[in-house]
């Protein structure tokens, strides 16, 4: 009998002790909420409204330049910011938009049930309401999952699809086919009463680190081989502030209980539009243990890189960001540049140092973009000066009449794929596109390559 109270008392102590565990936990969370949060990614900002909040995305490149969708992974601490790398490369090429989901960033936090199904249907209606054309969708994580879902269901609003390591699609934890946690701890984590206590111990500095760090490290990880993991002092201070928001809890939350996993893989097993899916070593690996080899599919084209970490948008954002030029070059030779194509012909020559076509990381993108109505969209641009040059016109590589200015005393540089540097062009001359873009062409003075740059008309 003594025993038995003796367990009884022990369990109360303990009892008493996690529940002032918590509420320290939690009044240390509310203490440090809500964190200064803004936006320092590249590109100018704009708001959507949408049938459940304001959403908030920033824009740039330009405006009659392909529209790409970069589109974040729903994590703890999540938002734009995780495709900071990618933004001044790609926005050379495309009309580049970058949005907070739903729950995450600057964007609205509301109460609500959120599911897979909340950010399909946001970037459908942001494609379909903001850009108003067929976009390229750029997928991290999940949301990989939900530009399949868009490309399946309404293919007259995608152009491509482009995975950054996409795990999501083919295990089965991402799919919803296992459980993530075990099912008492999704429980108590969707408990209103628990929720809030079990998100601020999530929330703490290293409880985020490790979080961050775990899907990159081994299957079977310890906690010897995530703190092998680097993540970077800016990145954890961005994840924390993202996350020490008021209703930041409600979405990660969710994502936490697998209730933003997706199941399409089925639709991405029958896409017909183009597909690049660009791997880490470390990421292909880890799937092909569990499932094989993911198959190809017709329309895709997969290039892998070596392990980088803790992402290759990250660490090979240079890379990444030339292979999706290369990959809409083959595509759509008229809209990309020709140097691009061949850089992508010569991937296998291509390490992290490599630079995408007239990028260099000291370089910075200056954009001219019209002003923001209140509905998210663009006010009418400026008049254009209808005087236009006289132009020739020559024959390119496929046959077709393009008008063509020469500029033999004009100096001008562009970046060279094979001297791996800029270079001034020799010959340069202006031309314009199939799709009206002015742009600039000439030779390497060094190697003989052709170069190409986009101008401002």
């Amino acid at each position: 009998m003594r025993g038995f109270v003796r367990f009884l008392i022990a369990g109360f102590k303990l009892l008493v002790l996690a529940l002032l565990g918590a509420l320290a936990v939690t009044l240390r969370y509310l203490w440090s909420t809500p964190q200064p949060l803004r936006s320092d990614i590249p590109g100018d900002p704009r708001i959507y409204k949408w049938t459940h909040g304001v959403i908030f995305y920033k824009v740039a490149g330009p405006v009659d330049a392909t529209p790409l969708v970069l589109l974040h992974a729903p994590t703890i601490g999540g938002s734009s910011y995780e495709m900071r790398h990618l933004i001044a490369g790609l926005a050379q090429y495309y009309r580049v938009y970058v949005p907070d989901l739903l729950g995450f960033g600057l964007s609205d936090r509301p109460r609500l049930n959120y599911t897979a199904e909340t950010y399909v249907q946001l970037c459908q209606d942001f494609v379909a309401d903001v850009i108003a054309q067929p976009a390229l969708l750029l997928g991290s994580g999940l949301s990989c999952n939900y530009s399949v879902a868009v490309a399946s269901r309404r293919p007259d609003l995608c152009r491509g699809i482009i995975g950054l390591s996409p795990r999501t699609l083919f295990s089965e934890a991402g799919r919803g086919l296992e459980p993530g946690i075990p099912r008492w701890l999704a429980l108590l984590i969707g408990h209103p009463l628990t929720a809030l206590p079990f998100y601020s111990l999530f929330t703490t500095r290293p409880i985020l680190r490790i979080i961050v760090a775990w899907p990159y490290a081994s299957k079977n990880a310890s906690s010897d081989t995530v703190d092998h993991v680097q993540v970077s002092s800016e990145e954890l201070a961005s994840i924390f502030a993202n996350a020490h928001q008021f209703g930041a809890e409600h979405a990660a939350l969710a994502w936490m209980v697998g209730k933003l996993n997706l199941d399409v893989l089925p639709q991405f097993e029958q896409l017909t539009l183009p597909v690049l899916t660009i791997w880490s070593r470390h990421a292909l690996d880890a799937i092909s243990a569990t499932i094989g080899q993911p198959a190809h599919l017709h329309k895709e084209k997969r290039v892998v890189m070596e392990a980088a970490e803790p992402g290759i948008h990250t660490e090979q954002s240079a890379q990444v960001a030339a292979d999706i030029v290369a990959w809409q070059a083959e595509l759509e030779p008229a809209t990309i540049a020709t140097g691009a194509g061949q850089h992508f012909l010569n991937n296998s020559e291509a390490s992290s140092s490599t630079l995408i076509p007239g990028v260099q990381p000291e370089d910075t993108v200056s954009v001219d973009t019209p002003p923001i109505t209140e509905q998210g969209g663009q006010l009418p641009s400026e008049p254009v000066n209808e005087t236009q040059p006289e132009l020739g016109n020559v024959v390119d590589e496929e046959g077709d009449a393009t008008a063509v200015e020469v500029l033999p005393s004009q100096q001008e540089e562009a970046y060279c794929v094979r001297c791996k540097q800029k270079r001034t062009m020799r010959d340069p001359h202006k031309i314009v596109t199939k799709n009206g873009r002015s742009a600039l062409e000439g030779t390497c003075p060094v190697c003989g390559v052709r170069l190409f740059r986009f101008i401002k008309g």
